[in-house]
Parts: structure tokens; C-alpha cells; sequence
């Protein structure tokens, strides 16, 4: 299944595990991942969830042009100059549709028909980054373990989990990695004001990593993906959210820790190796958690930037960490 496989009377060595998290749909982004791990040669990549992307961009066509709405306004555009909008759009983790004035109507009108539409739009780009990872990840003959996050939907999982030899679904689940190292991975998170497709209870989070606490065993060369930071990390910190509008939006210069309460206690209590986390884009960082290094690499992907961290790791240490930009 391409997992990592110990030669026999090889020495336990030293490996360099690259991870990125929330790509948010960015096309952009996703092709400069796939230059990382050309131009980095990790030994495994971790993705951290929240791989779908914001919503839709209808685009009006109509005889020889079409009407894009870009950065708050209409824009008026030859069917030749549409490529370079859908471009931009596909860059800011939107599913461009074209459809003429009866189509993006129907869309306006229906909101069950437009969340099929966004659904099916999610899933092809989904399926595509897949077979795209698959394919460097044999050619370099880099295992990739995908997760999703609290933003998407379920229906990816169909996807996320198929059988491939490269690239493996871990959210839910205990895998080894080489014969010196344990992934568990969870892409839930603790409740958000956003009403997210994977937020849970703090409690149903709890619960949740005990269940894979349990069948991890020893728990010095755990690492642990959890999409969801822990509360009072550091790695947590966000905008304060006012919530009595819908929908919430920031207050201007104030900040509030929004991890998890349920991770900061799993973390404290069961101290894996390495726990990697993402959700909170403007967090990059990391943090000792009594003996856990705690690694969150920060998102931009709405500009295209690519933020990840390549961790240096032997059998019960963490030599280093590197962030990595593209």
C-alpha cells in the first residue's frame, strides 16, 4: 500500500514528514504542494483538511461574452478573457459555473439545486487533486495520508477513502508510519459559529480521540493529525467573532483563543511525539506541550501562497522543524 517498510537488520533511521493544511479548494496552492514535495523529497506528506473550497462563481455567458461578478463588481469579459477570472477564481478556492441568464436563475432560486451544484463542483476538484497527488506520490514513491477538516463535506469521504497504493484516507484511523512511527488523525473540530458540516460537542471531540488513544498503543512515537489546534496554544488565535449577526463578523482589534478545549486536554494528558494541527489560517507557529511538539504552519491560500512545515523526526524525537513557503 506504499507505507513504509524496515529492511531487515536496518538501523531505526531518520525521516521528513511534509505537512499542509487548508488549501481551501485554492488550485494554485495545490499545484505549488505538489512542487514541495518535487523539490523537498520528504519521506511522507500529511495533509490536514479543509480541501474544498468557498463557494460557487457563476458566470453569465451569453453569445460571444459573459458578465463575471469579481471583487464586488460586473465585469464585462470576451469569451477569450474568461480563462484568466475562472483562473483568479479557482485561486481563491471558488468553483467557477458558467450557465446562461435561465441557469444562474435556477441557481439563485433553488437553493437545493445551487448546493447539488457546489457539491458535484467540489467533488470533481477533489477527485482531480487526488488522482494529480497519486501520481507524484508514486513517481517519488511518497505515502500521503489526507484528511478532511470541519469546512467539508462528507461526501468527500468517498473519495479521501478509496484504495489507492500512494495516497491513503486517515481520518478516523491508527496507520503506521515506517515500523517506528503511529498516525492518528481526526478532522472534526469543536464547534464554530459557522455551523460547519464536521463541528461537533467538545464532548463528541473527546470521545473521539480517546477511541483513537485506545488502539494507538504506546504513545512515545505517536503523531497525532488533529485538524482542530488545542484551546491556549497559541496556535488558536483568531479574530473575536460578533455573533449576534448573521453572519458573524470580526471585531475590529480583538482576538480570541477558538482551539479545542477537548485537544488541549488530549494532548496534555496523552503527550504524543508530534501533533499536527491547522483551522485557525493566522496562527502559524509551534508550541511545546510538556514533551508534544505542537506545529501549526498557517494558511494563505487565497494568495496563492503555499504554507507548509517539513519535521524532522527519529524514533521517539523531534530533531527539528522547518515552515516552508511557495
Amino acid at each position: 500500500m506504499g507505507l513504509f517498510k524496515k529492511r531487515a537488520g536496518e538501523k531505526r533511521r531518520r525521516i521528513k514528514v511534509l505537512f499542509a493544511t487548508d488549501l481551501h479548494g485554492s488550485e494554485h496552492t495545490f499545484g505549488k504542494l505538489l512542487g514541495a514535495l518535487q523539490a523537498w523529497r520528504p519521506d511522507a506528506i500529511v495533509v490536514g483538511g479543509d480541501v474544498a473550497g468557498k463557494g460557487l462563481m457563476p458566470i453569465h455567458v451569453e453569445g460571444g461574452g459573459a458578465r463575471v461578478r469579481w471583487m464586488g463588481e460586473e465585469h464585462e469579459v470576451a469569451l477569450d478573457e474568461l480563462p484568466e477570472y475562472e483562473r483568479l477564481g479557482s485561486q481563491l478556492g471558488f468553483y467557477p459555473y458558467r450557465g446562461s441568464a435561465d441557469e444562474l436563475q435556477a441557481l439563485h432560486d433553488d437553493g437545493a439545486h445551487a448546493e447539488e451544484v457546489f457539491d458535484r463542483l467540489m467533488y470533481e476538484r477533489w477527485e482531480r487533486w487526488i488522482e494529480r497527488l497519486e501520481a507524484r506520490c508514486a513517481e517519488l514513491r511518497v505515502p500521503a495520508y489526507l484528511i478532511a477538516g470541519n469546512d467539508d463535506p462528507w461526501n468527500l469521504d468517498e473519495l479521501t477513502f478509496a484504495e489507492r497504493e500512494w495516497t491513503h484516507g486517515a481520518d478516523g484511523r491508527v496507520l503506521p508510519l515506517n515500523d517506528d512511527w503511529t498516525l492518528i488523525s481526526c478532522g472534526l473540530a469543536n464547534e464554530t459559529p459557522w455551523q460547519c458540516p464536521r463541528d461537533v460537542p467538545e464532548e463528541k471531540l473527546a470521545a473521539e480521540l480517546d477511541a483513537l488513544a485506545g488502539q494507538a498503543g504506546d504513545f512515545t512515537s505517536v503523531i497525532a493529525n488533529i485538524h482542530v489546534p488545542p484551546h491556549g496554544s497559541s496556535l488558536d488565535i483568531a479574530p473575536e467573532l460578533d455573533t449576534s449577526v448573521s453572519p458573524p463578523r470580526a471585531i475590529a482589534g480583538s482576538t480570541a483563543s477558538v482551539g479545542s478545549r477537548a485537544v488541549a486536554s488530549f494532548l496534555a494528558d496523552r503527550q504524543p511525539l508530534l501533533s499536527l494541527h491547522g483551522h485557525i489560517h493566522e496562527s502559524p507557529g509551534a508550541v511545546e506541550i510538556g514533551r508534544t511538539k505542537a506545529i501549526n504552519p498557517g494558511s494563505e491560500y487565497a494568495e496563492g501562497v503555499l504554507r507548509a512545515v517539513l519535521v524532522t523526526l527519529e524514533p521517539e524525537r523531534v530533531v527539528g522543524h522547518q515552515f516552508v513557503t511557495g
